[in-house]
């Protein structure tokens, strides 16, 4: 079997997003298409041809990602798929390490997607980067704790249209997306295509928005999809996103979808894990959460990753990277920060710590700590010193987490 790897043309990208189609089921397709139509970039997607016939796909969005104290340019690698005929001949190896190159040579020294299984793409350099919890609580147990600031107020609380929110949802996310990393910033295109997904008509339920506004600034954003019976009774709310600058706002907003009259259960299928929620809630045990990976990213660059994030502390490291895929990063690098300034580049010293690009990928965002993965015998280390100021250079307040699935 003859396999030809390439960009696509686009003539060929309706041929090309019906394999995407088929292997992950989506429905009906022609939504399907007009969703996809606005990000799609089709000079970065390359298909597997066998008898001139597509039988894998992989596709790259360009993003900018936010990293701690920064950001860095991107690739969001989608579509990773192969026809069930064609599966372990080796096609998705062959597709994915062009892609990395290929990503690499845009200078874009990371890359990131999300899996439908944890496990796939380790061995293609990709580390479990950021987590994500879903949740699901019964509306009776949604009463909060009484805290400082009253949350069973919604004098701060506006209902608006999808119109309406149109042009301030983009302005509020401009404002709070690089606050936590993990975060890609949100172009036009992807704002056209997130109304759609918003306002689906195949799945049950009508999407409505809320903003809380104080002093005259809006703080924050709710969209979520409220389905109810016949009766107004015994429904289910989903919260699809809150977005906030301030925690007063993030924590009114919530207490608001919270209480909707008519509403049995509350779910939400993405939040960080450090979303205050647990605090407080009066019964925070009738919270069922479940915590699942998120992004998987990979360093296809590691000086110039390392060099575009920021650290807590000074320091000064000396790391042997393995790489299986891309030689340039088989190499020993010195991290250093002095104040403002930091400085990433190859070395000959002693190294202190030994680590696979998986596992730097990992540590990247600050999802996990040095200490944690030592522990786990993933990655080695000469000295535990040089390993505590690792931790305490990559620590981050905030998880990282994303709040776009692209």
């Amino acid at each position: 079997m003859e396999v030809d790897i390439r960009h696509i043309t686009p003539n060929e990208e309706e041929e090309y997003l019906k394999i995407v189609y088929t292997v992950f089921g989506m429905q009906p397709f022609q939504d399907y298409l007009e969703r996809r139509k606005h990000t799609m970039e089709i000079e970065r997607c390359l298909a597997a041809f066998v008898d001139e016939k597509i039988v894998g796909a992989n596709g790259v969005l360009t993003f900018t990602l936010s990293v701690p104290g920064g950001v860095v340019k991107a690739g969001g690698i989608i579509d990773v798929v192969v026809y069930p005929t064609h599966r372990r001949q080796g096609i998705m190896s062959k597709i994915m390490k062009k892609q990395l190159n290929e990503i690499l040579q845009k200078d874009e020294p990371i890359a990131f997607l999300y899996s439908a299984d944890s496990g796939t793409y380790g061995r293609f350099g990709f580390g479990l980067a950021t987590f994500q919890e879903s949740w699901e609580i019964q509306r009776h147990d949604t009463k909060f704790r009484k805290t400082l600031i009253d949350y069973d107020s919604v004098e701060n609380i506006e209902m608006v249209s999808s119109e309406e929110i149109s042009n301030l949802m983009p302005e509020i996310f401009e404002l709070a997306w690089n606050q936590r990393p993990g975060m890609i910033k949100r172009e036009r295109s992807r704002w056209n295509r997130l109304k759609l997904e918003m306002e689906r008509k195949d799945i049950p339920g009508i999407s409505s928005y809320a903003l809380f506004k104080k002093n005259g600034k809006y703080e924050g954003y709710i969209n979520y999809r409220l389905n109810l019976n016949s009766t107004a009774t015994d429904g289910d709310l989903i919260i699809n996103e809150i977005i906030s600058t301030t925690d007063e706002a993030h924590l009114n907003l919530l207490n608001f979808c919270m209480n909707i009259d008519g509403v049995n259960k509350i779910t939400s299928k993405s939040r960080p894990i450090d979303d205050p929620i647990t605090w407080v809630l009066e019964d925070p045990r009738k919270l069922s959460r479940k915590i699942e990976d998120q992004l998987h990213l990979r360093i296809l660059d590691v000086p110039n990753a390392l060099a575009s994030r920021k650290y807590n502390v000074d320091g000064e490291i000396t790391i042997l990277v393995e790489d299986n895929i891309l030689d340039s990063n088989n190499a020993k690098f010195i991290l250093k920060k002095l104040g403002n300034i930091v400085k990433c580049e190859k070395t000959n010293s002693p190294h202190d710590i030994k680590i696979d690009i998986r596992e730097l990928g990992s540590l990247y965002l600050g999802g996990t700590s040095w200490l944690n993965l030592w522990k786990s015998k993933l990655i080695e280390t000469n000295s535990l010193e040089k390993l505590h100021l690792a931790d305490q250079m990559f620590n981050t307040i905030a998880s990282p987490w994303c709040a776009d699935y692209f």
